[in-house]
């Protein structure tokens, strides 16, 4: 994907992760990372596993925190263990 269409993409999956506390705000942090690696590998990997990748680098150090995203929009396949 060209740099503008990755900018693109990841922006709008943003507006689907809301701002909040910390933690919040680092999963939104990790999943723009997580997402533009994702989308630069392959541009078909589902937004819902990269977000699970997200989700998985923060829950790691706050097993309690409870991620605020839109399901519908990222699909009922995002999952993580706070283990």
């Amino acid at each position: 994907m060209r740099s503008d269409d990755v900018n693109h993409a990841v922006n709008v999956d943003l507006l689907h992760i809301p701002r909040g506390g910390l933690e919040q705000n680092a999963l939104r942090a990790s999943y723009n990372a997580v997402r533009r690696r994702d989308l630069a590998a392959d541009p078909l990997i589902p937004r819902g596993l990269s977000l699970s990748r997200a989700v998985q680098a923060v829950v790691v150090g706050t097993p309690d925190f409870t991620p605020r995203f839109d399901r519908d929009y990222f699909g009922g396949a995002v999952s993580w263990s706070a283990s």
